[in-house]
């Protein structure tokens, strides 16, 4: 009689770790199952994000103006094909550097306070017109637009986009008209067969 208890005993234990045993697998593949489609939702949110970060790169390498990436000191952090092909700097030479040492710093001081001010201070775009050096130190004169870009809040810059466009060799006085404020203009002089500049 003992012996028919014990195995009696032995049977309802043995129901009741079956039935533990399913529950849990049951609850185990619950969560399996939400777990495998969180997952083939957050795979499709890459894969979006990886299409539009292709669409973003393509566009930003395809485009024929320089365009450079920066961060909120100036170092550039990406540029594209076309900053190569104007200023002769690589991409290895750029990224890392502050834009202003490779190809830039031939404008004055109040000139760059007043850019500054403008894009990170005033948190505004500016259009302007400025004379860089290529890398063969070479001058050109570009057309340039520097964008800061905003946290979430809109409050704090994070980094700035510019997009330069190289206009050629600047006609003489350049660098002295755009530190006064001045926008060039090039004025051909047949008779000197030379470019002069024109603050207007």
């Amino acid at each position: 009689m003992n012996s028919i208890i014990q195995l009696v005993a032995s049977a309802i234990i043995a129901i009741i770790i079956v039935v533990i045993v399913m529950r849990q697998t049951k609850r185990a593949e619950t969560k399996m199952s939400d777990s495998i489609g969180e997952l083939k939702t957050s795979l499709k949110q890459v894969t979006s994000i990886l299409h539009e970060y292709r669409k973003f790169r393509t566009a930003f390498d395809s485009s024929y103006d320089a365009m450079v990436i920066a961060d909120i000191n100036g170092t550039v952090l990406f540029i594209n094909s076309s900053v190569t092909r104007i200023t002769g700097f690589s991409r290895a030479e750029a990224i890392g550097t502050k834009a202003g040492k490779l190809w830039g710093g031939l404008m004055g001081t109040k000139y760059y306070e007043r850019l500054w001010k403008q894009v990170k201070s005033d948190k505004q775009p500016l259009v302007t017109r400025i004379v860089n050096k290529r890398k063969n130190g070479e001058r050109y004169l570009a057309d340039v637009t520097i964008t800061p870009i905003l946290d979430d809040n809109g409050k704090k810059v994070e980094h700035f986009i510019a997009v330069e466009r190289d206009l050629g060799m600047p006609p003489v006085g350049a660098i002295a008209a755009l530190n006064a404020g001045g926008i060039v203009k090039a004025l051909y002089l047949p008779e000197k067969s030379k470019r002069v500049a024109r603050k207007v």
